[in-house]
């Protein structure tokens, strides 16, 4: 079925998009929010642990505890692509089921070791799944199917 859409963004099309959603960021994000969870309500063992021992990547950032405006540039730069000339959001259906979900995945992951492969490197982000509707508007994004970008992701 290959359930996924990929929009390719570069240039002036990728500094609006990135100059919208920090707008939004910087405002405080109000009325942006993820259609989907990303962790359970309450995570449980061992996966609290390991939450909280990656500090959500603030230790490798060299960010320290509570340091909330350090943290909040450092999220800045998932919407400015970390600096990648190009970024790739990619989309699927949300009424699609687990199975076309584990395709989507795979089919990400696949598109990373290629270009891994090739001796580019990839980052991809949840981060964007916030700015859905900024993100559908600059790409043009028509609705029904893959109607709700989630989750949003960036290599």
């Amino acid at each position: 079925m290959q359930p996924w859409c990929v929009h390719v963004v570069a240039g002036e099309a990728k500094e609006k998009l990135s100059r919208a959603i920090l707008d939004a960021f910087e405002a405080g994000g109000e009325g942006h929010k993820r259609t989907w969870k990303y962790y359970p309500d309450e995570l449980f063992e061992p996966y609290l642990s390991r939450s909280v021992r990656s500090a959500g990547g603030s230790t490798a950032a060299r960010i320290g505890k509570g340091d909330h405006a350090q943290m909040k540039a450092q999220r800045a730069q998932n919407y400015l692509f970390f600096g990648a000339p190009v970024g790739m959001i990619f989309t699927i259906d949300d009424r699609l089921e687990i199975g076309s979900w584990l395709d989507y995945g795979m089919f990400i992951q696949n598109i990373m070791t290629s270009a891994r492969g090739h001796g580019l490197h990839t980052c991809p982000q949840a981060a964007f799944a916030d700015y859905h509707r900024i993100i559908r508007g600059h790409l043009g994004h028509p609705g029904g199917s893959h109607r709700d970008l989630r989750p949003v992701d960036r290599i």
